[in-house]
């Protein structure tokens, strides 16, 4: 589920950002630096979000999910720097390359066959949420 919702942010808020940033820099290396530190900092947000609703210790104090507290650079226990730069290095190449291959791609697709490939994906989905929830 977490790396789900970071998928959604990447393509509805970075694929975005990249493309504004692209038209206002002067170099795409400029762009791309600029993109890198937003998307660090946009990773070490969503990380800390969510240690902060999912991650909370029991009353002996262990943490369920993850524990950054004893590593050096974590922020609030929650989130580690070398994590969130490890993400943003993710998030920038599908972002920057993985995002525009697929779009081009599906772009080739006829819709006649684009619309029955939806609908069984998203049958399949609730079916799968039918069965983990139920």
């Amino acid at each position: 589920m977490v790396y789900g919702i970071g998928v959604l942010v990447c393509a509805i808020a970075l694929v975005p950002l990249r493309i504004q940033l692209a038209k206002r820099r002067k170099t795409m290396w400029g762009a791309a630096l600029e993109f890198f530190v937003i998307t660090v900092l946009v990773c070490m947000a969503m990380e800390l979000a969510m240690g902060f609703l999912l991650n909370q210790p029991d009353a002996a104090g262990n943490y369920p999910l993850w524990d950054n507290s004893q590593l050096p650079g974590n922020i609030l226990g929650q989130a580690w720097i070398v994590n969130d730069i490890c993400l943003g290095v993710v998030a920038m190449l599908y972002t920057w390359v993985i995002y525009p291959l697929c779009q081009k791609a599906l772009a080739k697709v006829p819709i006649r066959v684009m619309r029955p490939a939806a609908a069984i994906v998203v049958a399949g989905f609730v079916v799968l949420c039918v069965v983990k929830f139920a």
